[in-house]
């Protein structure tokens, strides 16, 4: 097989598989369409960390700063780490003079901005993650904008206690508002997954119950009940009953799963996947229930996504290793061609070599002859 096409077939399957695994997840809107999406999950893994791979982690990034104490990049990895063990003022320790030296070093200035956070200091929290929005609107999936409205949400508590219970830190209205007039599937995805990967960063600092989380939680049902998808407003309901403990608000959920389930029976929607009709299966049963069925639930979305990553990598390799040989071929090739131009310039140079030896010669036959 000719290695140019080879080389592109391997690149097309890449292409292809990519497509296919994101592809096959379509969930259904209430209106009974169905809509490509990413559903949602919180698996054990993002619940919280793990603090044996922490410790090593720790260990390996000091002893590299033995090696070189200058690395600032280095003290900030280490920093985060030692966040995430629940070392906070160690962290804060390392980030506040390193902000001082690197102001307009994105990761640094986030970091601190986090570290304020866990220290309860909100107003410097909120102060230098806007700064650290400026550096860089990308960061995250661009989804920073959501951590700048939790820690509104957060100064707005220091003046009422209950804000956040009785305030959505995202309303409908906004959430909307950054839908865009154009393409809004596209639109709806992005944002989605903006609030994902907020939820995902924030959950293992944030352990059950937090109101928080319950509070995102909520919105992002509600959000993906008028405009995304049944399924992911399920796991979100059953993920804010996982985060609230009490009563009364789990009762209010309760009575939005209910009602979320009368609109999916009503729109005619039946055909739901395996996992989705064993979890729905719990919560029809008693919406307490859904809980139950979250664990194995991320766990299988977690297997298929780490599968897909394996699959991915695979493919990566393998074009990367037929792109190796492409490039060897055509070095290969080159090589020949310049040995080729070479031995024609030789052979030019020999006939015009004897073309002039035979000038010569047929001039002194001339002048002898005369």
């Amino acid at each position: 097989m000719n290695n140019k096409f080879a080389a592109a077939l391997i690149f097309l399957l890449f292409i292809g598989l990519n497509s296919w695994a994101c592809g096959n997840e379509y969930g259904y809107t209430l209106d009974g369409e169905k809509m490509h999406t990413r559903f949602f999950y919180l698996s054990p893994s993002m619940l919280s960390f793990n603090i044996d791979l922490l410790k090593e982690r720790v260990e390996i990034l000091s002893n590299e700063l033995e090696e070189d104490p200058e690395n600032f990049k280095t003290w900030s990895d280490l920093a985060i780490n030692l966040m995430k063990l629940g070392n906070v003022d160690s962290a804060y320790s390392i980030l506040q003079p390193l902000q001082v030296k690197h102001p307009e070093e994105y990761t640094v200035t986030a970091n601190l901005g986090t570290c304020y956070e866990l220290l309860g200091e909100v107003d410097s929290a909120y102060k230098y993650i806007k700064i650290g929005y400026e550096l860089n609107k990308d960061s995250h999936y661009k989804s920073e904008w959501l951590h700048i409205k939790i820690l509104e949400a957060k100064l707005k508590r220091k003046s009422n206690s209950r804000w956040i219970i009785e305030n959505p830190i995202l309303s409908q209205v906004y959430l909307k508002s950054r839908l865009g007039d154009d393409g809004k599937a596209r639109y709806l995805r992005e944002l989605n997954r903006q609030m994902m990967v907020q939820l995902r960063t924030r959950a293992p600092f944030t352990p059950a119950p937090n109101e928080v989380m319950t509070n995102l939680l909520l919105s992002f049902a509600e959000f993906n009940r008028t405009n995304g998808v049944y399924e992911n407003a399920l796991l979100a309901y059953a993920y804010a009953m996982k985060f609230e403990t009490n009563g009364y608000r789990r009762s209010h959920i309760s009575r939005k799963i209910k009602q979320l389930n009368t609109q999916r029976d009503e729109a005619g929607i039946k055909n739901l996947s395996d996992q989705f009709g064993r979890i729905m299966k719990l919560g029809e049963l008693e919406p307490n229930l859904l809980v139950l069925g979250l664990k194995d639930f991320a766990i299988e979305m977690d297997s298929i996504k780490q599968i897909h990553e394996s699959e991915v990598d695979s493919l990566e390799a393998l074009y990367e290793s037929r792109a190796l040989e492409h490039g060897k071929l055509k070095d290969e090739l080159k090589s020949k061609d310049e040995k080729f131009e070479r031995v024609q310039e030789t052979l030019f140079l020999f006939m015009v070599g004897c073309g002039v030896l035979l000038t010569v010669i047929v001039i002194l036959i001339i002048v002898k002859r005369k």
